[in-house]
């Protein structure tokens, strides 16, 4: 409806074909936004103009006919191995006005439109498409997380091709508003540190495969300000956590993997990996800040183990300059380590790769309490109040709402960052979020109840 009253060509859908890597990803506001008045950005996935279900209820999207001419993709269309196995999912970044907290349905403003045609799995199935974005503090900049397409363990479009896939943009788009695919693109992006290169003007760095989460440090009396953190899912062996220093980097995947040579031949637990050469230094990749490894047997293919980060503890509290992140499909372990720690790794090779340094990555604990009073007076009992992995507090909740014994197979946490920038924990499977105590600011006032944390 928006795009049919905003006259922007057709009606189209959210597109849910998949239930763990479509829909809505993500919503920002604009910095100037206040009072329920102001833009606001989404990414998402609609389903592409000319889909339609064939005969086995399959979605098919195997004509261009009905896209309109004047809309703009980032990036050529990749054409698939198979043409009958397309995705048919497109990756959009839109505007939409809000005014007095009422959304204003004819300000559908579509910025970016990506094609994300290719799959080697299934019909209508795809994973690691558009994910979150965040505006820069203090600009009107957007950073934009893109994945590489991938299934599983396979590698489709990498994060080194002349397209968008596996990168990370940046834009600007000023005060809001204006015709669909207008903003500017900076100056310093990727092409500018990098000539000769020829991805979109758009990218800012490349070289990721799955972009989970993004995290950037507001506060501008921090030595590390606008410093971004980005934690990118890996294939069979790690995860990182990765920071920008910037754009113009080139974060290594698919011709790395954590601190290793990765083969795109082979895809296995400790199968895929090699040491970094002599000549490291002539690739000038960056490496990450912190990583993790996967579990399981040697050989195994798809542990379906993958990482998600959060954002740089700021608030004057207990965990303030604390990293969370955690294995959230499954084990839901969760991890930290130090924004200091991070800040001194080593992650360019300037003459031996052994030159690289990582920081301490620690495992938490979790403590639930059913009450703040309880966390107050320290008055606890393990019987109730125990230490709990994030998979344990999930599963917990899991058999009360489903009813069932059964796990479901996944924790899906993530984490989130409160209005007073507290850490939030969420939970997709039952919908809850909780909120990490020890991150609210000490000075705090509850105005309910009075409690100072």
């Amino acid at each position: 409806q928006a795009t049919q009253l905003a006259g922007k060509g057709p009606a189209r859908k959210m597109d849910i074909s998949s239930l763990q890597h479509s829909g809505l990803r993500k919503v920002i506001f604009h910095p100037s936004f206040t009072n329920g008045t102001g833009y606001v950005y989404t990414s998402h996935l609609e389903v592409r103009p000319g889909t339609y279900e064939n005969s086995d209820g399959v979605l098919e999207c195997d004509s261009w006919d009905e896209i309109p001419s004047d809309w703009v993709y980032i990036g050529d269309f990749i054409e698939a191995f198979n043409y009958d196995k397309y995705a048919c999912g497109e990756a959009v970044v839109a505007e939409w006005k809000f005014v007095n907290n009422e959304v204003q349905v004819d300000s559908y403003r579509q910025l970016i439109r990506m094609d994300y045609g290719y799959t080697e799995a299934s019909f209508a199935d795809y994973e690691h498409p558009l994910k979150q974005m965040a505006f820069i503090p203090g600009t009107t900049e957007i950073l934009i997380e893109s994945g590489d397409g991938s299934v599983d363990s396979k590698v489709a479009f990498g994060g080194q091709g002349d397209h968008t896939y596996g990168k990370i943009l940046r834009i600007d788009v000023g005060e809001g508003g204006g015709a669909d695919f207008e903003y500017t693109i900076p100056q310093d992006n990727y092409n500018f540190f990098n000539p000769g290169s020829t991805y979109p003007d758009e990218v800012c760095n490349v070289g990721f495969r799955n972009p989970h989460s993004i995290g950037l440090i507001e506060d501008p009396e921090s030595d590390y300000y606008q410093q971004w953190f980005i934690f990118d899912g890996g294939r069979d062996n790690s995860e990182e956590v990765n920071v920008g220093f910037g754009c113009g980097g080139n974060y290594g995947w698919s011709n790395r993997d954590g601190i290793w040579v990765q083969y795109d031949d082979l895809y296995a637990l400790h199968y895929n990996l090699g040491p970094l050469p002599d000549n490291e230094a002539d690739f000038n990749y960056t490496y990450p800040v912190a990583m993790f490894g996967h579990d399981g047997g040697v050989g195994s293919s798809f542990t379906g183990q993958c990482g998600v980060g959060s954002h740089p503890i700021e608030t004057e509290s207990n965990l303030k300059g604390y990293y969370y992140y955690s294995d959230f499909p499954t084990t839901g372990v969760v991890y930290f380590s130090l924004l200091e720690d991070m800040m001194q790794a080593v992650v360019k090779v300037t003459n031996d790769p052994a030159e690289l340094t990582q920081a301490p990555t620690y495992q938490s604990t979790i403590r639930l309490y059913d009450d703040l009073t309880k966390y107050k007076q320290e008055d606890y009992s393990l019987e109730t109040d125990q230490l709990l992995t994030l998979a344990q507090l999930r599963r917990a909740d899991v058999y009360e709402a489903w009813g069932t014994g059964e796990l479901q197979g996944r924790t899906d946490m993530r984490f989130g960052k409160g209005i007073h920038g507290e850490l939030l924990v969420i939970c997709k499977r039952t919908g809850d979020i909780w909120v990490v105590i020890d991150s609210i600011p000490t000075d705090l006032v509850d105005a309910g109840t009075g409690t100072t944390y």
